[in-house]
């Protein structure tokens, strides 16, 4: 496969144009799913300045802008194996754990525009060409030539890192690399007849990755648990006796009413009868309802007065 269909340019401060991977997903694990970049040297601007054979591999997240850190030195003549592990990190924002300001652009984007404030900016009062395009509320012009040229070990060399206080997005990616090189003339015989000179792999050990997300400890259910717990522990009962005690309240109450709306009647004799009223009654129903109540030895007198009311009445 050819590397221009998978790697881009992009350019990246104090190191300039590279390239990097689109993004590309591993299928297999270990070996079998690995990706092989074999490199040819770069061409080389001027012939006459002297040569540092090296070439840097930046792994990182995948962000609009590359970071510079960590980085890994490849060699000529040196095969160089990397196996990855990849471990999500999900946190909420608090101050000087992590931050949200530089979670889509990746951790060093803070390192970097402190270290153009301090190195840069700040002394000469202005920043490096096309930048202030990229960082227009600072309002800086581009610096000219010469004065990068005569602050050129201060400004673009330099490798006195302040401290800063920098933090960690809050949600991010880290990558654990373990590196193996090889000296590819003691594999291959033939090595110098190559027309690579250099080689790296790398892949995934295993097809997953590790997830590490901070939750919160209250939450409803575990709120109602805790007040059980409590009332528990000091009073002896649980969040279920209560419920039980409300709906004992609730019938309790509903008895009551209807017992008010009830009326108790009093019957003269032996035994007291209680006697609901119906909202229509007539004079011969409510006599039977008395006459059952009265006993058997005064049935007789009854009767005779009875017939005497009635009688009258015709």
């Amino acid at each position: 496969m050819n590397c221009c269909e998978i790697f881009v340019p992009i350019y990246l401060i104090r190191r300039g144009r590279c390239f990097r991977s689109i993004e590309l997903y591993q299928q297999n694990f270990d070996e079998l799913g690995k990706l092989r970049v074999q490199l040819r040297h770069p061409y080389q601007m001027d012939p006459k300045m002297t040569t540092q054979e090296e070439i840097m591999a930046f792994i990182a997240e995948y962000k609009p802008q590359l970071a510079p850190f960590p980085r890994y030195y490849l060699y000529p003549g040196i095969w160089t194996k990397m196996r990855l592990n990849a471990k999500h990190i999900s946190l909420f924002p608090a101050k000087e754990v992590c931050s949200q300001e530089y979670e889509r652009l990746g951790k060093d984007t803070c390192y970097v525009e402190n270290w153009l404030q301090t190195h840069l900016e700040v002394p000469l009062n202005c920043t490096f060409p096309y930048v202030q395009e990229i960082r227009k509320e600072k309002a800086l012009k581009s610096c000219e030539p010469i004065q990068l040229i005569d602050h050129y070990d201060s400004a673009v060399q330099t490798t006195n890192y302040t401290i800063h206080s920098c933090v960690l997005a809050c949600d991010r990616w880290e990558y654990m690399v373990s590196m193996e090189k090889i000296d590819m003339t003691r594999v291959y015989k033939n090595a110098s007849e190559f027309d690579f000179a250099y080689r790296i792999d790398m892949s995934y050990n295993d097809l997953q990755y590790e997830f590490i997300e901070e939750v919160s400890t209250l939450t409803f259910v575990g709120l109602i648990a805790q007040i059980g717990g409590q009332l528990s522990l000091f009073m002896g009962s649980s969040i279920l006796n209560l419920i039980q005690a409300c709906i004992m309240a609730v019938l309790l109450l509903h008895r009551t009413l209807l017992r008010k709306g009830r009326h108790q009647v009093q019957i003269v004799g032996n035994e007291p009868t209680n006697v609901v009223e119906s909202p229509i009654q007539n004079n011969a129903f409510h006599r039977h309802k008395l006459r059952s109540a009265i006993p058997l030895e005064n049935m007789m007198s009854q009767t005779y007065e009875d017939k005497l009311t009635q009688r009258h009445y015709l």
